[in-house]
């Protein structure tokens, strides 16, 4: 791996962890979604899903899935010259986690007038 493909793998593996870090806005999320009841609670309370901060929430969530989807191509690169199979463990965990945030993006965009 070249020196300039390493910084784009922490540059883009950034993008995703830092929002991830201070707000957790996909483990929320995903974890509201999950529940069986009307009455769905976040995991951890933010001002990003107060409904004045929906154009916040959807642009973390989109800086996110970019980070991912980048994370996931530059590790598919990597591998096909390394033909680790743990790093394809690794590539498949990122690609349904970007699949979750891309569907969280969405609902988050298509969702944006209510509230």
């Amino acid at each position: 791996m070249t020196k300039k493909q390493k910084i784009w793998l922490w540059v883009s593996l950034g993008i995703f962890v830092i929002p991830e870090i201070v707000w957790s806005p996909i483990v929320s999320l995903f974890y509201s979604f999950a529940q069986n009841s009307n009455n769905a609670q976040l995991l951890r309370s933010s001002f990003l899903y107060h409904p004045d901060n929906r154009n916040i929430l959807t642009s973390i969530l989109f800086l996110q899935f970019l980070g991912l989807l980048l994370t996931t191509i530059l590790l598919i690169k990597l591998n096909l010259k390394l033909k680790k199979p743990i790093l394809w463990l690794l590539i498949v965990f990122l690609f349904i986690l970007t699949i979750i945030t891309f569907f969280l993006f969405g609902f988050s965009v298509a969702f944006n007038g209510i509230g």
